[in-house]
């Protein structure tokens, strides 16, 4: 049993103490559950550094603050699953900063929380609970006749916030004849609703105003007193947000002055406090933040928790992600799939007019990185979909996209500091990647170092060092195994050793030497076979023929003359490519002129691909193709 445990995903528990969430238990026989507050305060610190390592997911209870400091002690963590709809409680912008992908659960609260709002709006207008209290208190039989309530229809409501529990709020208005307008943060191409982009606006038209937006900086009291009172005496407000996003002093004076109609709320500024004047109003309904208390919200979430959790222990899309740190990445199904669907934050207009949104989502899949931030001012579907680059990639991935990548390993010429440089072939781009954890020269990095790059989540991590330490090695993938030979070691200025690395077991293991020594190697792949060859001179291109056992050249001119020596080579798909001093790139479009089985014929078309300025100290060490 332990075994297993040890083998399950890790997952870090942040929760308020003496709070335990009821589907902990079915959690904990699939996840490895960490949760501090299990252990005595004494050792929870060097229980969590201790750990911190390992930590790649939080499970997030509650509304427990998520701080900067918090995440600086986790350094490997990526994702923070919540557990609210809310997400103030977590520090975003630092969230932005890491990478760190914040999901949360409005998926599964949005219908709950849609019917208590509609509730307090009932209770509010027609005296439900004040009702109640006057009943028990014998008060009709002392004073005769109760208040007049207020009819629901045919009131104008303003939705302050028009995301998943917004819309599940007008759907039930709409079956009481309630006319429905709204803000948000910008218009809605799907709600034909009017839009009014400013709240004061918004409030002047409405007699009835339901608070379900998010608390941003831009949020914070966003029904200040002019909203209140424009709002006017027979005025309703209902907050089913969070409490900070009404002033709650300015409310309270409009209250006790007679100056709104009404409000019910689920939410406080300063919960579980909130000012005792309250309990004193007849025209105040309140409820305990409990929107989502039912057993059914607490299934629907314990269901959307777990799915994201396997989801991302399994390299799988997300559901809902919160919009202001990753874009959706719910599964996107593969072309001509009729059961393709997009999240509601794209429905609406078409992606692009004229064409299906599988046909078009594939298009715009393929528009350049460096294109995103011009493209993404076209409307807000484009924008969620290009505002974040690595769930861009997912979603090629998942419609198996496959695009060539150049990976140029490059050292600075006078800091001798090494970095990766990649430049995509298909728009012959440049891009980067982060540092490699090493010291940051090629001076400081021992020689047997390995590390391994995950380009779907864009990180580097230490693997098994190889057997023997070398430097201006070849190497090359084939059948998924990688190989490396020859170069130099502190030890031996030449070598003839190769060795050969499993990267699923991690394990290397040596294979037969060359035979000869070379210290400055390159090499390229092609048809299975490593080729190794010396990297140092400009030449012309030559062939291997196996069936002549002789080597012939390849027609078309030499290399060009940007690229200067040293340089790196690595081939693809027909092509190959040369990266010379200052990472100028020669891509060859290789051709075959003859089918004869007797003698090849080839010819070589060059095209060069100059660097940035930027680039003019680096010099190449490597290179390699890989497709993503």
């Amino acid at each position: 049993m332990e075994e297993e445990e040890v083998n399950r995903p890790l997952v870090l528990v942040h929760r308020p103490p003496n709070f335990h969430f009821p589907f902990r238990h079915h959690l904990a026989t699939q996840f490895n559950l960490f949760d501090p507050l299990d252990s005595p305060d004494s050792t929870r610190s060097s229980l969590l550094c201790r750990h911190a390592h390992n930590i790649r997911v939080l499970l997030c209870v509650d509304p427990t603050p998520v701080s900067s400091d918090l995440l600086s002690l986790l350094p490997a963590l990526e994702l923070i699953v919540g557990s609210t709809v809310g997400v103030d409680h977590i520090d975003l912008p630092e969230c932005r900063r890491r990478g760190i992908t914040v999901t949360n659960a409005g998926v599964a609260f949005s219908e709950d929380v849609a019917d208590l709002a509609v509730g307090l709006l009932i209770d509010v207008s027609r005296k439900i609970s004040a009702g109640d209290r006057f009943l028990r208190a014998s008060s009709w039989a002392k004073t005769g006749d109760y208040a007049l309530g207020s009819k629901l229809g045919g009131k104008r409501v303003g939705m302050v916030g028009m995301g998943k529990i917004g819309s599940e709020v007008v759907k039930r208005l709409q079956a009481f004849g309630c006319i429905i307008s709204y803000n948000s943060r910008s218009k809605k191409s799907a709600i034909q609703f009017p839009y009014y982009p400013d709240v004061y606006e918004l409030a002047v038209n409405s007699d009835v105003l339901v608070v379900c937006c998010a608390l941003t900086e831009e949020t914070h009291h966003i029904i200040n007193k002019d909203v209140m009172t424009a709002l006017g005496k027979e005025g309703v407000i209902i907050n089913v947000g969070r409490g900070a996003l009404i002033d709650e002093k300015e409310m309270m004076k409009l209250l006790v002055r007679g100056e709104i109609g009404g409000v019910g709320l689920d939410v406080f500024e300063n919960e579980p406090h909130m000012p005792k004047e309250l309990f004193q109003l007849d025209n105040v309904v309140l409820s305990p933040h409990c929107a989502v208390a039912t057993p059914e919200c607490f299934n629907a979430l314990e269901e959307l928790i777990v799915f994201n959790l396997k989801a991302f222990f399994a390299n799988k899309p997300l559901w809902y992600c919160d919009s202001s740190v990753a874009m959706y990445n719910a599964p996107v199904h593969k072309l001509g799939d009729s059961q393709m669907t997009l999240s509601p934050e794209f429905r609406g207009e078409p992606l692009i007019p004229g064409l299906p949104d599988d046909v078009a989502l594939n298009c715009l899949l393929r528009l350049p990185v460096e294109s995103h931030a011009t493209c993404r001012a076209v409307c807000k579907r484009w924008h969620l979909l290009l505002r974040n680059k690595e769930q861009f990639f997912t979603h090629r991935k998942e419609l198996g996209f496959r695009d060539p990548w150049l990976f140029v390993f490059a050292t600075d010429k006078y800091t001798r500091k090494i970095q990766w440089q990649l430049l995509d072939l298909t728009h012959y781009s440049w891009h980067t990647i982060p540092a490699m954890p090493c010291m940051g020269s090629d001076v400081d990095c021992p020689l047997d170092l390995v590390l391994k790059y995950d380009m779907q989540k864009n990180r580097w991590t230490v693997m098994n060092k190889m057997i023997t330490a070398r430097s201006s090695f070849a190497s090359g993938v084939i059948d998924g195994m990688i190989y490396v030979a020859g170069g130099s070691s502190s030890d031996l200025f030449e070598l003839d050793s190769a060795e050969v690395l499993d990267p699923v077991k991690g394990s290397w293991h040596s294979i037969a030497n060359m035979g000869t020594d070379m210290v400055a190697y390159d090499a390229a792949v092609l048809n299975g076979k490593l080729l190794v060859t010396e990297g140092l001179e400009r030449m012309k291109l030559r062939v291997y023929n196996s069936n002549t056992d002789s080597w012939e050249p390849i027609e078309g001119p030499p290399l060009p003359q940007q690229i200067c020596k040293p340089f790196a080579v690595n081939a693809g798909d027909s092509t190959i490519y040369v990266v010379g001093q200052n990472l100028h790139v020669a891509v060859g479009r290789i051709s075959r002129l003859s089918t004869s089985e007797e003698k090849w014929s080839f010819r070589v078309k060059w095209h060069v691909v100059d660097a940035p300025e930027t680039f003019s100290n680096l010099t190449p060490s490597s290179s390699q193709v890989l497709f993503a």
